[in-house]
């Protein structure tokens, strides 16, 4: 973990926590077994704006 600070353009002290790694490893969810690629992409959380359910015990950390 790396923790800094700066000033941002409006004079107020901005705060960074920013995690480092090596490597990451992306998991899929359960559901996408039968999707092609390409739904996949078009049905994202970030796209769509919608919440995405999980759960603390599917967290790794």
């Amino acid at each position: 973990m790396q923790t800094r600070n700066f000033e941002g353009q409006d004079g107020k002290r901005v705060f960074i926590t920013e995690v480092l790694a090596e490597t990451i490893q992306f998991l899929e969810s359960k559901n996408n077994n039968n999707r092609s690629g390409s739904e996949q992409a078009s049905e994202s959380p970030e796209e769509n704006g919608e919440p995405v359910d999980i759960s603390d015990d599917d967290l790794p950390f």
